[in-house]
């Protein structure tokens, strides 16, 4: 077949794509809810979104641009309901607090004043052994359950 060399094909690829997203507020969190290519058709499900028995707190009608090197931007067009909660600004790390003044005493270096942490207790043996136990222990009662269920046949 022929590749198709049509200037329209050629334009549509190359032109830029519009959409309008209706999204809906849900648990502090945005999430689409339908997709128009039509902004006024984008904007009336947006309004009877809002109408709904089940309106969502907020809704927001925005437009995505889609350029053909695969960017994208969002602009809002409309919305409604409560406004976002708004998110406290990070706050400054915090100063690290100074060191003690040194002196000229002179110590022992495996003694800082700092306690190492205590060893931990190496149980992985122990596990192990309680595991095959556990093993052992329900396989004879597998076992003796098997031989009585044979016996009362």
């Amino acid at each position: 077949m022929p590749a198709s060399t049509s200037k329209e094909s050629d334009a549509a690829l190359s032109a830029p794509s519009r959409t309008y997203e209706i999204q809906r507020l849900s648990q502090g969190r945005w999430s689409v809810d339908s997709v128009s290519d039509d902004k006024e058709m984008a904007l009336e499900l947006a309004k009877a979104l809002m109408r709904s028995r089940r309106a969502p707190t907020a809704a927001r009608v925005m437009s995505v641009i889609v350029t053909e090197s695969g960017k994208f931007s969002e602009i809002s067009v409309w919305r409604s309901g409560q406004p976002e909660p708004q998110r406290e600004a990070p706050q400054a790390p915090k100063a690290a607090p100074e060191a003690p003044a040194k002196t000229n005493e002179v110590g022992d270096f495996k003694h800082t004043g700092e306690h190492p942490a205590p060893p931990q207790k190496k149980s992985g043996m122990r596990n192990v052994v309680y595991a095959l136990q556990m093993a052992f222990g329900l396989g004879i009662s597998l076992a003796a359950a098997e031989a009585v269920y044979l016996l009362m046949r």
